[in-house]
């Protein structure tokens, strides 16, 4: 299965590193499947994938905002 994005290739192609030194694995994958994604050619390869398939998730609302003036307004 090829990798879908640069980022991906780059993942198995460390986790394969991982393997083959004889460390654990972030992925758990085997070293077959781990080189069918670390071989993907780059080229026509978008760095990462596109965000359109994931739930959207709005930022918290406190993190780094000033809070806003209330009342006193002036008559």
């Amino acid at each position: 299965m090829p990798s879908e994005s640069k980022a991906q290739q780059g993942l198995m192609g460390a986790d394969l590193a991982r393997l083959r030194a004889g460390k654990p694995t972030v992925t758990g994958m085997g070293e077959g499947q781990l080189e069918d994604f670390a071989a993907t050619p780059t080229k026509g390869l978008p760095v990462h994938k596109g965000k359109h398939h994931k739930k959207h998730v709005p930022p918290h609302r406190g993190a780094g905002r000033q809070p806003k003036p209330r009342g006193g307004g002036s008559y």
